[in-house]
């Protein structure tokens, strides 16, 4: 009675299910794109602060834009704190994501990101931290690749990665081979993965794969409405059950995750007899503790102590709390301060090239330290962390830089 009653309160709550934004803000599917060009050797002049341009759809309105303004808030505090004798940075606006060449009669197409790279470039960026969505940075980058120019992307989407651009955004691959590595060393070897079928659940899909090769010995896909979990959760306990499985990842946040979690459970994937697994987006939401059945489960994020802090100088200097990807801009900022202080000491006129941005000692961040990789994606140090009935608690500390052991 006591899980029918715990079932029925989900179902209450789910049915806003359907009007939520999806898990993690992607863009439509980026453009094709040629071969990636060759990363850029940008020159620049040491003796002063090199000049930086941060792309980010500032008016878009709504969740984007507060996202946006986050962003631009962080970048503009980490060069205060690290190095405005560094950098200069330079906010351009690239609008709401639309093709605004053809919304204006311009048969070219060109978009509000393609407008903003090619200012940013005509005011002699070196560098461009942005843009936010995949297709926007995918046009920056090839934009960028023609007058020698590297991009760092705020985009999650492996599918721009690569020749003169770099993903900053916190990649479900990293996520998922650090809680499916640590699921393993305890025992937990037949691995399920059931996801929405969204842009950010096929990112998903690839990185489990990618993490758990032939230990994926179940998967289900549900439209993230009321009615899709409920009709695709028990098809999928079914082939959980059938196949073994005694863990199984669920890619989901908030409310959405809570009427998962209590389906599964409901279906007899009992998290008492096997674990629930998630990624970081788990941590958007303290609530998902009141879900009995997630309680007990692992998620792989971002060390929540060094995110305090974060978000307590934060709030400081802004007088409100950070967005959820607002740490991104302190990181892709702090990491161009680096990059020129680097450059200044060995006198390289190429402060921001491919071997300046791929060092692989990386960069400290707002979270703990990112490293770059030289197919365009990055890895961070992350922490695993379990849900309790009072919060969030860390069973496996980030390790001190990413690809160390994690511990201290």
């Amino acid at each position: 009675m006591a899980r029918a009653r715990r079932l029925a309160l989900s179902l209450l709550a789910a049915a806003a299910i359907a009007a939520c934004a999806p898990a993690q803000r992607a863009a439509a599917p980026a453009a094709p794109r040629p071969a990636p060009q060759a990363p850029a050797e940008a020159r620049v002049n040491l003796m002063a602060p090199a000049p930086v341009a941060l792309l980010l759809p500032m008016s878009a309105g709504g969740a984007v834009a507060a996202e946006a303004q986050g962003i631009a808030n962080a970048a503009r505090m980490a060069i205060e704190e690290l190095g405005p004798d560094a950098v200069t940075l330079s906010i351009i606006d690239t609008g709401t994501g639309e093709r605004s060449g053809e919304r204006s009669g311009d048969r070219t197409g060109a978009s509000g990101a393609a407008a903003a790279t090619r200012r940013a470039l005509d005011g002699g960026a070196a560098l461009i931290l942005g843009p936010l969505f995949a297709a926007d940075a995918a046009q920056a980058g090839r934009i960028a690749a023609q007058r020698g120019v590297n991009v760092i992307s705020f985009s999650t989407s492996a599918d721009v990665a690569g020749g003169n651009v770099w993903l900053a955004g916190q990649l479900p691959s990293d996520e998922a081979r650090r809680i499916i590595g640590f699921a393993r060393d305890r025992g937990f070897a037949r691995i399920g993965l059931f996801r929405p079928d969204t842009p950010y659940g096929l990112a998903a899909l690839d990185a489990v794969r990618g993490a758990a090769g032939g230990a994926l010995v179940a998967q289900g896909v549900y439209n993230r409405s009321f009615e899709g979990i409920q009709a695709a959760a028990k098809p999928y306990a079914d082939q959980h059950l059938a196949a073994g499985a005694d863990a199984v990842v669920l890619p989901e946040e908030g409310q959405g995750l809570r009427t998962v979690a209590a389906f599964l459970d409901f279906e007899g994937v009992s998290p008492r007899e096997g674990k629930y697994l998630g990624l970081g987006i788990w941590a958007k939401d303290p609530d998902v503790r009141k879900e009995s059945s997630l309680q007990g489960g692992w998620f792989a994020a971002a060390d929540p102590f060094r995110r305090d802090a974060f978000a307590r100088r934060y709030a400081v200097r802004f007088g409100e709390a950070p967005q959820w990807l607002t740490p991104l801009g302190y990181d892709v900022a702090a990491a161009a301060v680096a990059m020129m202080r680097a450059g200044r000491e060995q006198r390289l006129e190429t402060p921001f090239d491919a071997a300046a941005i791929t060092d692989p000692a990386g960069f400290a961040g707002a979270t703990g330290r990112v490293r770059f990789t030289r197919d365009g994606l990055n890895t961070r140090a992350l922490a695993v962390l379990e849900v309790t009935g009072d919060g969030f608690l860390v069973v496996d500390p980030a390790p001190r830089a990413p690809g160390e052991a994690a511990g201290f």
